[in-house]
């Protein structure tokens, strides 16, 4: 791994010390990627929190300068607004040029209305480029009830001066002008020559110069939580880039560390790091039969280890047809277990072995009899520990397994989302089974084909309680009127049908709906079933997307949504006879 270093100033040393007194001193640069924070690059960001302004009748007049620096920050225009105590609530006042004039207006303008006991004036503005110089000033006073016999102040004076002895908390900024970019796994080093880094409570940012009081701390990067390492000398930290994703998933500005003292003085160090525009590496994964390609994919999945492996379930389903499998590769997922396919009357000996070496805690077969037969049911005990029990899904049908099975899987903790996806055929339900494993949701297959939604299916639907049911696929797929029977169940989210011109373009929009980042993607050919069975179980377990594309090549769509999604991985499901060299080489489809 490649590791950077940004030098941030002794300036975030003294920041404490200088709340009231001034800006603080640069630091020296270092070797390696730099990024220096001079004095001139801290923008005193909050400057000040007034804690004795009242206000005690409507007739008084609000009178607010403003310091002098704001007029050599890149801010043209300052919004006042104002916001109220306890109920939060805040309304824009004016806008006005920033150009050091002061600006009065009346207390009534506050709307301050009775049960409201403190208000806070704020005044902002944006920079016409980048962030450094943001301002966000906030002033504090309090709606007092006037007093009998006593005349209020005929001015409430909202002085924003820097020295102003009241003034009880201010805050510095430092944004980097650079905007390095960065690939994930990447360490970055944040160093400064003073001591000023520390481990909290938590392992997260904090201060040691503010020692006394409770140290509240907050450090975001890409939207997740990061393990901080802090030297023992306390003039560096470093963490590590992790995978795109999240709330930062379109956002430039990828790192912000922040401390918040305890004294509400805060400082804010912004590195807008920026992912790199990667090519992903395409892999396939393949083999002489479908069976062996489920069992390729089960050990990508669950490679080997120094002990054995023991996953927590398998499921086996036929793989001479595919309604079986569709259901499972969602409850597969759910579980933590991979989904192998297996000849009706036959065990594969490829099976076999993988069977032996993920040495599951239990397996559950999909289907009746007829789907895997009693010898083959019979055969999979050996693999389990003589303690647990191997567990067959039937039903009458593939309607009442996949009822069975979801009611399984999803029954004790249901989603947020069940899909409806015809048993009739398999390209709707691929996709959604992917998406479906990547949220915990269930695959409930139906005829689609009826008018309406049957009564097993309702029932099935209701014991699940989603907030929203999608129907997979266009009307030729699942009928109308099985979207009004869904729909007049009336889900807390409501019931909606994702679909598209052809099957290529109803996966695309499904996953666009499941999806709003991914890692990894995953390709399967849409004209057949095989490869792609245990490919969608895999698929949801790591939160990965699969569309189903032609045979030789990419809907231009689809290569668009794996460049935003910024993905560095994508796994082709089955050999150059489903998918040509020229969908490995991600070659777009012509109109």
């Amino acid at each position: 791994m490649t590791s950077r270093l940004l030098p941030i100033t002794a300036a975030v040393a003294l920041l404490c010390a200088t709340l009231i007194s001034g800006v603080p001193t640069s630091a020296s640069a270092s070797s390696g990627l730099t990024i220096t924070a001079n004095a001139a690059d801290f923008a005193l960001r909050q400057y000040a929190a007034y804690s004795g302004a009242r206000v005690s009748s409507p007739a008084q007049t609000i009178h607010l300068s403003f310091p002098a620096e704001l007029a050599a920050l890149d801010v043209t225009t300052l919004d006042i607004s104002v916001s109220h105590s306890p109920d939060g609530s805040s309304t824009l006042l004016k806008s006005v040029p920033n150009d050091g004039v002061a600006v009065d207006f009346s207390a009534a303008s506050l709307g301050l209305a009775a049960g409201q006991t403190s208000f806070t004036v704020t005044v902002s503005g944006r920079p016409t480029a980048g962030e450094k110089d943001a301002v966000d000033l906030q002033y504090y006073g309090y709606s007092l009830p006037t007093v009998p016999g006593q005349t209020p102040d005929p001015i409430v004076n909202f002085d924003l001066a820097l020295n102003k002895a009241n003034f009880s908390s201010a805050g510095y900024s430092f944004f980097s002008n650079d905007r390095p970019v960065v690939h994930p796994g990447e360490i970055i080093t944040v160093v400064s020559d003073q001591p000023i880094f520390r481990s909290g409570p938590t392992g997260t940012l904090t201060s040691p110069k503010d020692p006394t009081g409770e140290v509240r701390s907050d450090v975001g990067i890409f939207g997740a939580d990061l393990d901080l390492v802090v030297a023992s000398d306390a003039k560096s930290l470093t963490f590590t880039v992790p995978r795109r994703g999240g709330d930062w998933a379109d956002d430039d500005n990828a790192a912000r560390l922040r401390q918040e003292f305890a004294d509400r003085a805060n400082t804010w160090i912004a590195l807008p790091l920026v992912y790199a525009d990667v090519t992903p590496d395409v892999g396939r994964i393949g083999g002489e039969t479908r069976y062996d390609v489920a069992v390729a994919l089960s050990q990508s999945a669950f490679p080997d280890s120094a002990t054995p492996l023991h996953v927590p379930v398998v499921y086996i389903a036929k793989g001479t047809d595919y309604p079986d499998a569709l259901s499972a590769a969602p409850a597969a997922a759910n579980d933590g277990g991979p989904l192998l396919l297996t000849l009706p009357d036959q065990l594969p000996s490829a099976v076999a072995t993988e069977l032996r070496r993920l040495s599951p805690d239990k397996i559950i077969v999909v289907g009746g009899p007829a789907s895997v037969s009693e010898h083959v049911f019979v055969q999979l005990a050996q693999f389990v520990p003589r303690s647990a029990q191997v567990t067959r899904i039937g039903g009458a049908d593939r309607y009442e397994v996949s009822r069975r099975l979801v009611d399984l899987a999803f029954g004790d903790e249901p989603g947020d989302r069940v899909y409806l996806a015809t048993g009739r055929n398999f390209p709707d339900a691929l996709s959604a089974s992917a998406a479906a494993g990547a949220s915990g949701d269930a695959v409930l297959l139906i005829d689609g084909s009826a008018q309406s939604l049957d009564d097993a299916s309702k029932t099935a639907l209701t014991g699940l309680h989603p907030n929203d049911v999608v129907v997979a696929g266009g009307p030729n797929s699942v009928s109308e009127g099985i979207l009004t029977s869904a729909q007049s169940m009336n889900w807390p989210g409501g019931a909606y049908r994702i679909s598209g011109a052809d099957r290529f373009e109803a996966s695309r929009n499904i996953n666009l709906d499941g999806f709003h980042d991914a890692t990894d993607v995953f390709i399967a050919t849409g004209l057949k079933f095989p490869d792609a069975l245990a490919g969608a179980a895999i698929a949801g377990s790591i939160g990965a997307p699969l569309y189903v594309v032609p045979s030789d090549c990419i809907p231009p769509a689809v290569l668009q949504d794996i460049h935003s999604y910024r993905a560095e991985t994508i796994t082709l499901l089955g050999g150059s006879g489903s998918l040509t060299p020229d969908v490995e080489n991600l070659a777009p489809c012509r109109a």
